[in-house]
């Protein structure tokens, strides 16, 4: 609860122009409040913070268990590694195809090689080109699976929405959370308040 008390209005000569008193009684309620949870189901595994501290926007409140998530992630990184190793290679090869080819389409114009020879060599410089193609397009889906992984991997953190105060701390390392459950933690803005009588 508070107490407002309003103080006499002073004069130009130091004086008081009239004395007047208002009591009330009430409490100073944060304009803003928010229950954070995580945005996973999973094992709490640290809690760094106390009700009552104070704690500025995205500092880390929690952190559940992230043994799954790294590894998926650490996966992640790899298959996006070998994906650009797969479209390096498949580069180099289309670009040593592409002088043979080349090549081969003035031998086979001018009569020194035969259609059945530019044909096959035609396939390997087609195949070299899809080949790319294909590279590319694992190495644009594993980067996209880095990205979940990176997603999952940072939703095992729970951070405060804003900077304010925790008022409540309902989870503790060993418990299991969701983001359905009821727990979490309660940081409430300070710096924006009002009086409610």
């Amino acid at each position: 609860a508070a107490v407002a008390r309003a103080a006499p209005a002073a004069a130009a000569d130091g004086g008081t122009i009239g004395a007047s008193l208002l009591d009330a009684s009430g409490y100073v309620v944060a304009r803003r409040e928010a229950t954070v949870s995580a945005k996973i189901t999973g094992k709490v595994v640290e809690v760094p913070i106390e009700e009552g501290q104070h704690v500025e926007k995205d500092q880390v409140i929690a952190r559940l268990d992230d043994t799954n998530t790294a590894a998926a992630l650490d996966q992640a990184k790899a298959q996006v590694a070998e994906a650009q190793a797969s479209l390096a290679a498949a580069r180099s090869a289309f670009a040593d195809a592409g002088p043979i080819f080349e090549r081969n389409k003035k031998l086979v114009a001018t009569g020194w090689l035969s259609h059945t020879a530019f044909d096959t060599s035609k396939a390997s410089y087609d195949q070299a080109r899809d080949a790319v193609v294909v590279a590319e397009r694992t190495l644009s889906v594993a980067q996209e699976g880095l990205e979940v992984a990176t997603r999952n991997e940072d939703d095992t953190i729970v951070r405060a929405p804003f900077t304010g105060v925790v008022t409540v701390k309902a989870a503790q390392p060993g418990e299991m959370v969701s983001p359905f459950a009821t727990g979490g933690f309660t940081p409430h803005d300070a710096s924006i308040a009002y009086f409610n009588s």
